[in-house]
């Protein structure tokens, strides 16, 4: 995502989270979140934080593992 969904302007970022070790089955990976926010101070995402669909989609909060891996688990 590179333009808000509100208003179409450019999102800039707002903060870094912290680096996650996380475990897929791809491997192991270090990662960043880089959380954004709407560029264009009259539109109402500027004050909210737009995250990254797939990162949210692919870890579990506090969590080491990938969702992938619990996924693969359970059908095992």
């Amino acid at each position: 995502m590179n333009s808000c969904p509100l208003c179409s302007a450019k999102l800039v970022k707002k903060y870094n989270k912290n680096k996650r070790h996380i475990i897929t089955l791809k491997g192991e990976f270090w990662v960043k979140e880089r959380v954004l926010r709407c560029r264009n101070r009259e539109c109402p995402g500027h004050a909210l934080s737009f995250r990254a669909e797939d990162f949210q989609a692919a870890i579990i909060p506090y969590k080491i593992f990938g969702l992938d891996v619990i996924l693969h688990i359970g059908t095992l």
